[in-house]
């Protein structure tokens, strides 16, 4: 892992029409809970919310305002695709993005 990029590209790419499509791996610094400050990694993520139709209880039903929301908060939503999980990790802790180290 020794090229770089920065905190843009990645959020650049991520929310474009390529990266909408693709899954990506991804490491970030958790910033809550029991594991603060351990390092999650994410082999097969995907922007945005879990599909209406994989979703499962418990997932929360996107709205309008989500991506907006997500913005103000510093945070981006996300869908771990092994797992068909939703989670959120906040844009200043992630560290990696596929084979690049990520500058903030």
């Amino acid at each position: 892992m020794s090229s770089t990029i920065s905190i843009q590209e990645v959020l650049s790419y991520i929310r474009s029409d390529e990266g909408a499509s693709d899954t990506f791996l991804i490491k970030f610094v958790r910033a809550s809970g029991k594991k603060k400050g351990s390092i999650k990694t994410v082999a097969k993520a995907r922007y945005g919310a879990v599909k209406p139709k994989d979703r499962g209880k418990g997932l929360p039903k996107p709205s309008e305002n989500t991506p907006r929301l997500h913005v103000d908060a510093g945070t981006l939503p996300m869908t771990d695709t092994e797992r068909n999980s939703y989670f959120t990790p906040l844009i200043s802790h992630i560290i990696q993005f596929n084979q690049y180290k990520v500058i903030h």
